[in-house]
């Protein structure tokens, strides 16, 4: 190809690619939105959580919140894991439905077999109580059901994860 032709053909490209800048704005700018019908995160309260309880078959943790950080009881994980955990139930939202009725929870992992955790303000209100179940197939997700709830949810596997940073038994 010529050079007149080239350079043509990169001037083009470069306007095109102006255009598109200006109409749609500077790439990264806009925050992603939720998909309408998103089922909300986890943890959708504001409230700061103060008191976390993680009950599973072999053992059950306690983290309390105070001024210095959070204070594991029995010492298991690192205390900063609660952090990141609590970040993960803010920002992981159900992906699906997996089932809004199910016959026997148990294929799921779910009910007397599953573990469990609770969030609880200062005040002893309750923001969160999940079971947490097995982990789908592909191991890419997570069965979990809200209490009360009979709904089973499929969550990103990071949840196991930090989960099990603040068990102290993470791999």
């Amino acid at each position: 190809m010529s050079g007149w032709r080239t350079k043509f053909l990169l001037v083009a490209f470069f306007a095109a690619l102006l255009v598109y800048v200006l109409e749609t704005g500077k790439p990264g700018a806009r925050a992603p939105e939720a998909p309408s019908g998103a089922l909300p995160p986890l943890l959708a309260s504001a409230a700061a959580p103060a008191r976390l309880e993680i009950s599973t078959a072999r053992q059950q943790i306690i983290a309390a919140a105070t001024p210095e950080g959070w204070r594991l009881t029995p010492e298991a994980g690192a205390a900063e894991e609660v952090d990141a955990l609590l970040a993960a139930l803010r920002s992981l939202r159900p992906l699906l439905t997996v089932d809004p009725s199910p016959q026997d929870p148990g294929d799921y992992g779910l009910g007397a077999a599953a573990d469990r955790l609770r969030l609880l303000d200062d005040g002893g209100t309750e923001l969160l109580d999940l079971e947490i179940g097995a982990r789908n197939p592909s191991w890419t997700g997570v069965y979990v059901r809200r209490q009360g709830s009979p709904e089973v949810l499929l969550v990103g596997g990071v949840l196991r994860w930090e989960l099990s940073k603040v068990l102290g038994n993470a791999p």
